[in-house]
């Protein structure tokens, strides 16, 4: 099977989907959504990403990563496809902080915020090495998503010297790094899959090496599984693995099963790839493609914007004696809640939320993600000039 195709268009489709379930999770509502099994376990939808990422990152790169010079441009690339909106977003939350202490804290100054703080969080977060183990917990200050940032810009490394190294293995290698991770966080994670800034490394390699493994078989076993589609209907095949994901999130929660999340979420990939069903042709539409390209600043910006509707929230309770805003103990942590008096009122405001996120989304994603990727896949093209490197961009 050939591997000409420069997007997966119904991919894209699932991204979208992915980072607005994950948006939704970020947010804490009393409404009948926050009830449903699927909506709390949606922090699982970051491992669809991971597969999802191996798997365009295989189809881009892998036959084209072939010495340092090409190396090199991979990485520049990638970089430059993560790091823009991460270090915009890292500003924000900085400035937002130091606002915050000078106008609720008038005592403190913000050369007191970055003492108690230390300076090298925002160091290791801006070097995107925060979830590497490198800085203790109080780095999960800032925009903490962006743990799943660092990780993956590091794997992105490692894929790019395992293909130069281990090319002929690399299926082989890939098997070891899958199994070795989840064996890792079985072992030592206390909520199984649901760990990041710990080992939030070892989740991505489980994840982002089972999406090569998927590449693998989606071309090499390719016209057979066509034949296996057609034979129970295209369309039935993609309700199937469809289901069997809403299945998968519904039940693992943070229990061992979590742990398999790579493995499930193989087929939805591997079968959405052929783009052959009805599913994937809706999937295919003009505004699906265009909200998968925003999701990654829908992945970004979330808790954001949720930090600013409670502190709106916050404001709104102290000033007209309102009571929008409960602390709530949830697996031992404190979490704002918002109740805005009932459960629909409450589901009706989840809605405005995600389209408040795909307004700030699209706007980042104007300004900040796609002139940064411009500019760093230019400086990635002068490499490319003087060495003679050649390795075409991923979605």
């Amino acid at each position: 099977m050939t591997n000409s195709r420069n997007r997966f268009s119904a991919l894209d489709g699932w991204r979208a989907i992915a980072a607005l379930m994950i948006a939704l999770h970020r947010i804490a509502l009393d409404g009948y959504h926050s009830k449903l099994p699927f909506v709390n376990n949606s922090y699982l939808f970051v491992d669809f990403f991971f597969v999802l990422s191996g798997f365009v990152i295989t189809h881009a790169y892998f036959m084209n990563v072939t010495d340092t010079n090409s190396l090199l441009n991979f990485v520049i690339r990638r970089f430059g496809r993560l790091w823009p909106l991460h270090v915009a977003l890292l500003g924000a939350f900085v400035a937002i902080e130091i606002l915050r202490y000078h106008y609720l804290k008038p005592g403190e100054s913000a050369a007191d915020l970055l003492t108690r703080d230390q300076v090298l969080s925002i160091g290791s977060h801006a070097l995107l090495l925060q979830a590497l183990g490198f800085t203790p917990e109080y780095a999960a200050r800032w925009n903490v998503p962006s743990w799943s940032i660092s990780v993956e810009f590091w794997t992105y490394v490692l894929f790019g010297a395992m293909c130069l190294a281990f090319r002929r293995s690399f299926f082989a290698w890939s098997c070891v790094l899958i199994v070795g991770s989840l064996l890792l966080i079985g072992a030592r994670s206390p909520s199984n899959m649901n760990t990041a800034f710990d080992y939030g490394f070892a989740r991505c390699l489980a994840g982002f090496f089972m999406g090569h493994i998927c590449y693998r078989i989606w071309t090499t076993w390719g016209e057979n599984l066509k034949a296996y589609m057609d034979y129970i209907g295209s369309t039935t095949a993609e309700v199937m693995v469809v289901l069997l994901a809403i299945v998968f999130v519904s039940v693992a929660g943070i229990t061992t099963l979590s742990l398999f999340a790579p493995l499930f979420f193989a087929p939805l990939i591997i079968v959405f790839a052929f783009e052959r069903g009805s599913l994937s042709r809706r999937m295919q539409h003009p505004l699906s493609v265009e909200l998968g390209a925003l999701s990654y600043s829908i992945y970004m910006v979330a808790l954001l914007v949720v930090m600013i509707i409670i502190e709106v929230a916050k404001q709104a309770d102290a000033h007209l004696d309102l009571d929008l805003v409960q602390q709530k103990l949830i697996d031992g942590n404190s979490r704002a809640w918002l109740d805005l008096g009932s459960a629909l009122a409450n589901d009706a405001f989840a809605i405005l939320y995600l389209v408040i996120i795909l307004i700030v989304s699209k706007i980042t994603y104007t300004i900040i993600e796609a002139p940064g990727r411009r500019f760093f896949n230019s400086v990635a093209a002068r490499v490319t000039a003087q060495t003679g490197a050649t390795v075409p961009a991923a979605n």
